[in-house]
């Protein structure tokens, strides 16, 4: 049972991964791929693609995902509680952020300047 619903919320995220990959104008399918989805997630957000090296320094991989979220609520017009449910609840807020009414708006301009 409990891997039944460790498979489902995996399912979901990946899911909900694959909408938000295209309301923002990429393939979908590469939210199946490791590493090449990071890589997606990290272009739609607008930060230089040398920024997924910090995913593999521990500790500094614990706030590089967290400006990432930031950055990527931020894309979808979402304030700072929807950055936290996306680090801390992403099974929720990413199918949320996918399947919702919610539309990809790209880096806003007050962001771009950090």
């Amino acid at each position: 049972m409990t891997y039944f619903l460790y498979f489902l919320i995996f399912i979901t995220n990946l899911l909900g991964l694959w909408k938000v990959f295209e309301k923002a104008g990429y393939p979908g399918w590469s939210a199946f791929i490791p590493l090449y989805n990071v890589y997606i997630l990290v272009r739609i957000v607008d930060l230089p693609v040398l920024f997924i090296l910090f995913y593999f320094v521990p500790v500094i991989n614990i706030m590089a995902h967290a400006y990432t979220c930031f950055k990527l609520a931020q894309c979808f017009d979402k304030g700072l509680f929807y950055t936290v449910g996306i680090f801390f609840l992403p099974f929720i807020f990413i199918p949320v952020l996918g399947f919702g009414k919610s539309r990809f708006t790209g880096i806003p301009l007050r962001m771009m300047s950090l």
